[in-house]
């Protein structure tokens, strides 16, 4: 009997193939969407996992706000659970290329992890190497042997902010972090600025393009390059990396990851205490030694200064007394001699008047002689001394002018020195025990937006099978039910015959199971090669350095989803069998009796059902008589007509990113770069007869976060609120509102917003570095589609900032300008030294378009998974509506209805079903096609909300094309009908 029975079972397949492929199919269709979504989840993980392993990418990383040290190292490397520590540096520098300021994120290689992915040449082995961003080395036009010039940069928020690890305040002997700034120039952080690019790859520290913000320039950094250790010249490291025990052998963002990385966390925070107060008492005593040493230099130089001052007194003194004494003495000589000249007069008049002899005259004539002799000889004498002292004088004047220009010099730069110290002291004074930030991979924006996309991606994998499977236990349902009715006449003899149920079930049961469980192993091989690989290809635009895709069969997921199916089939199949087995054999033996006919609705409605002629109440009345075929064909075109409005509403929900960002929101036509506000920029934008408009603006990328969520943002403050509508509009997305920015709060991006559970009156928190967070409260949320932004009017920013804005944009209006006079405008505008950059919203416009085009792989798997999903339950319902009423088509014909006309009376009853199921699909489809937006959406990005119309009537136009081909296809079966066959009497 098991053999008669088996041969049966063969037999059955055989002769019902199309029943038998129709189930296959369908289980097929739903594994497959089941396992290829669900699948690409865990996929798209194990991708990023292999990735990150293969570059054995850090697990923790630890900052300091006053920097790490070795002896940090040392201890963090014992720890617990640590496998390798290794410190790294890492600074800021800018660059100029293709006519714009580019900013540099600059780190040193290490030996342990961390590792880059070289695309071409090799790594550097000298000081003067590096190694550049691939995607940046593009941009430059570089080529390798190439040198490139780094040079400081303005930091992105003025001034200095104690405590931070990104400030600059300490020194190259202890920042953790040394900014490239402006006034301390590449020498602080390189040995050079000027570096040979001898390789060029990727760095797993990035997934996606986005190069994160930083402290110079406009707060955005452009690209990353890499150095030895040795070509930085800083003390202390800027950050020490870890990698965890046994965390390699876990899949990223898995549970069993993070639990292992938390444990090491945990230890290594434990060693922070006394760490940081040792390192705040070396700083500490280093900063007081030197700030001793500083005073005691500058005590002696001022010693010096005042000594010299003393003895070029003293010397002013000494000359003083030597003139008075040379005055003197020519002052007596002169009395001296006007007494001989007295005596020789006397003597004279004596002589004379007969005095006085002639000898005493000679005698005293002699003595008044040599007495004049002897005032001559010291005359000269006094005037050689005379003439000395004055040489002295002017060389003392020239010295004392000297010492008067150089102590002119030297004061203020004492003064200076001076002040140095005191600021020294002062910010030593202000010094706090340090804090370290023990941070794992979820503290890098673009690591944790690839985990909740992968996430977004499994959600949409736990709703769309529902769909499929649902179709498919229906289906299977109809079909094993038609089946079991067909061969009632063979259940009731078999039970007859004494073959229990179960035997008579076990047919059917295997005939379901075999088809499902064939199209489960297919659809499981064939979801698990296309679907994930088709998602993380979409993805791929954005997550660029994932280039190898992981796909393997998951076992549980393919099994898992084997199971439902079967279980949806089997069932369905048991619900059909349980009832014709429930009957005894002699009522299996005769036929079953038709339906009870009863009055529809539309029949009470008089006036309008005498009009109807009696094919089409005819129509209407089995519309309603076949509850079951109603409802399952409603249900599977419904589904079909949803699937299709999701793939082409996903698709006008991308595509109106472009249209609304570039056209609605910015109404601007380009805007340039600068590095501040200038006359000289403001007179050529008056000037310009192609500028309609323009306005300054500060823009600036940093880290915003709320509820424990943190998002990168873009800061954007114009300079003035008056012409600020005519460049961005802010409004509510549905009531159309329009906001004014005030000067207590901010507006934020609605995507921002909904990301970070924020709504207006909330407060959120502005990271302009990872260890300063400023709040700022929300006072309205905007309309936006790409990127976050949060806008600021001028006096808040300066409220909360404690400075005023270094504006760094110019958005520009401009009219309707050709390539050519685009490309004229922007190279007059880059020639100007401050105009780091131009760029044309048009240009921007066109890039994201291309970029969303990627997209549109998913849109056709939706479109094909829905075509597919009408075909066969059309199909298969059309089938078993044709089989189930053969004797009532071939009646029909008897009665003389030509081929066409009984064809007519079928398809009819199937546009009816179509129209309804394209109404409830269309309600079903808006439902799904909102809930996919919402769940596929990436973070930097907000999907359009409304479908077009167009699209709707797309969706509606392909239903009723599937529709009409099996209707087309199942003409033949009609004309097929055999009268004389399909009338004898199932006896």
């Amino acid at each position: 009997m098991k053999q008669i029975q088996r041969i049966d079972f063969y037999r059955e397949i055989r002769k019902s193939l199309n029943r038998f492929l129709s189930i296959l199919f369908i289980v097929t269709l739903g594994v497959a969407f089941f396992t290829g979504v669900r699948s690409s989840e865990p996929d798209m993980r194990l991708s990023a996992d292999a990735y990150l392993d293969a570059n054995r990418f850090f697990d923790i990383r630890v900052l300091g706000t006053l920097g790490v040290t070795k002896d940090d190292l040392a201890a963090i490397t014992k720890a617990d659970g640590v496998i390798n520590a290794e410190g790294a540096y890492q600074t800021e520098a800018m660059t100029k290329v293709n006519n714009y300021e580019a900013v540099l994120t600059i780190y040193s290689l290490t030996e342990t992890m961390n590792d880059v992915t070289l695309e071409e040449g090799r790594l550097p082995q000298d000081s003067s190497e590096c190694f550049l961003d691939s995607a940046f080395y593009r941009e430059g036009d570089y080529q390798l042997g190439d040198t490139i010039t780094l040079s400081s940069g303005k930091t992105k928020t003025e001034g200095i902010r104690s405590g931070s690890a990104d400030s600059g305040a300490f020194d190259s002997e202890s920042s953790d972090y040394v900014n490239a700034d402006a006034k301390n120039g590449m020498s602080d952080t390189l040995i050079t600025d000027t570096y040979t690019i001898v390789g060029y790859g990727s760095y797993a520290g990035y997934l996606t393009w986005d190069r994160g913000t930083a402290s110079i320039g406009n707060g955005s950094a452009d690209a990353f390059m890499f150095l030895l250790p040795e070509s930085f010249v800083q003390e202390a490291y800027s950050v020490i990396y870890v990698t965890v025990e046994g965390a390699q052998e876990e899949i990223c963002y898995s549970d069993a990851y993070s639990d292992k990385v938390n444990e090491v966390m945990d230890r290594i925070e434990e060693l922070s205490g006394s760490l940081c107060t040792l390192r705040y008492q070396e700083l500490y005593e280093e900063g007081m030694a030197s700030i001793s040493d500083a005073e005691e230099e500058l005590k002696k130089q001022q010693e010096e200064l005042d000594s010299a001052k003393e003895k070029l007194k003293e010397a002013a003194e000494d000359l003083q007394k030597s003139q008075d004494q040379i005055d003197a003495s020519f002052s007596s000589v002169n009395e001296q001699e006007q007494e001989l000249q007295d005596q020789e007069n006397t003597v004279e008049a004596s002589y004379q008047a007969g005095l006085i002899d002639e000898v005493t005259y000679q005698t005293g004539m002699q003595q008044i002689a040599a007495g004049k002799e002897q005032i001559a000889s010291v005359k000269e004498d006094l005037t050689a001394a005379q003439e000395e002292l004055t040489q002295g004088l002017k060389e003392y004047q020239a010295n004392a002018d000297e010492f008067e220009k150089q102590s002119q010099e030297a004061q203020p730069k004492l003064d200076a020195a001076q002040e140095d110290i005191n600021e020294a002291k002062s910010e030593i004074s202000s010094l706090e025990i340090p804090s370290w930030y023990v941070l794992d991979r979820n503290s890098l924006q673009t690591y944790v937006e690839y985990g909740q996309d992968a996430e977004r991606i499994g959600a949409i994998g736990k709703v769309f099978p529902i769909i499929f499977f649902l179709v498919a236990a229906l289906v299977s349902l109809t079909t094993m039910t038609r089946m079991v009715e067909e061969q009632r006449v063979q259940i009731g003899t078999m039970k007859a015959l004494g073959y229990k149920k179960g035997s008579i079930a076990a047919k059917y049961i295997l005939y379901a199971f075999s088809a499902s469980m064939a199209g489960g192993i297919l659809g499981a091989l064939l979801g698990k090669s296309v679907l994930p690989y088709v998602i993380i290809k979409a993805y791929a635009i954005l997550y660029i350095n994932i280039k190898e895709i992981e796909t393997p069969l998951n076992w549980s997921i393919s099994i898992a989803a084997i199971l439902i199916a079967e279980f949806c089939v089997v069932a369905a199949t048991f619900a059909a069998c349980y009832g014709e087995l429930a009957s005894s054999p002699a009522k299996l033996m005769r036929p079953p009796a038709p339906p009870s006919g009863k009055r529809v609705l539309l029949e009470r409605i008089t006036p309008l059902w005498k009009r109807l002629n009696f094919t089409r109440k005819a129509t209407i009345r089995n519309l309603f008589r076949y509850k079951k075929r109603f409802f399952m064909t409603v249900f599977g075109i419904g589904s079909c007509m949803a699937l299709l409005l999701v793939g082409f509403g996903l698709r006008d929900s991308i595509k109106e990113i472009v249209n609304k960002q570039y056209r609605t929101i910015w109404t601007y036509d380009m805007y340039l770069s600068v590095e501040e506000k200038s006359m000289e920029l403001t007179d050529m934008l008056d000037s310009n007869n192609d500028i309609d408009e323009y306005m300054y603006a500060r823009i600036t990328s940093m880290d915003a976060s709320a509820n424990d969520v943190t998002k990168s943002i873009n800061l954007f403050v114009p300079e003035t609120l008056q012409s600020f509508d005519d460049f961005v509009i802010l409004k509510d997305r549905t009531s159309e509102d329009t906001y004014t920015m005030s000067e207590d709060g901010v507006i934020i991006t609605e995507k921002l917003a909904k990301m970070l559970s924020l709504k207006a009156g909330d407060t959120i928190t502005i990271k302009p570095s990872e260890t300063e967070e400023i709040e700022v409260k929300v006072s309205a949320i905007t309309e936006n589609y790409l990127f976050h932004y949060i806008y600021m009017s001028t006096a808040y920013y300066e409220e909360v900032f404690h400075e005023e804005p270094v504006y760094n944009r110019i958005n520009v209006k401009t009219g309707s300008l050709s390539s050519a006079e685009k490309e004229t405008l922007g190279e007059m505008f880059l020639a100007d030294a401050q105009v780091q950059s131009v760029i044309f919203v048009a240009d921007m416009e066109k890039q994201i378009s291309n970029m969303m085009d990627s997209l549109d792989m998913v849109v056709w798997v939706l479109i094909i998974s829905a075509g597919l999903l009408a075909f066969i339950v059309l199909y298969n319902l059309n089938n078993i509506n044709i089989l189930e009423r053969k004797r009532e088509l071939a009646t029909l014909k008897v009665l003389g209805f030509y081929d066409g006309e009984v064809a007519e009376y079928i398809f009819r009853e199937n546009t009816f079903l179509t129209i309804f199921g394209i109404i409830a699909g269309i309600g079903l489809g808006v439902i799904l096609h909102q809930f996919v937006i919402r769940t596929s959406e990436i973070d930097m990005i907000m999907f359009g909300r409304q479908i077009k119309t167009a699209s709707y009537l797309f969706s509606v136009v392909i239903t009723l094309f599937f529709s009409t081909f099996v209707n087309w296809v199942m003409y033949f079966r009609l004309k097929k009908i055999d009268m004389i066959e399909s009338l004898k009497s199932v006896e």
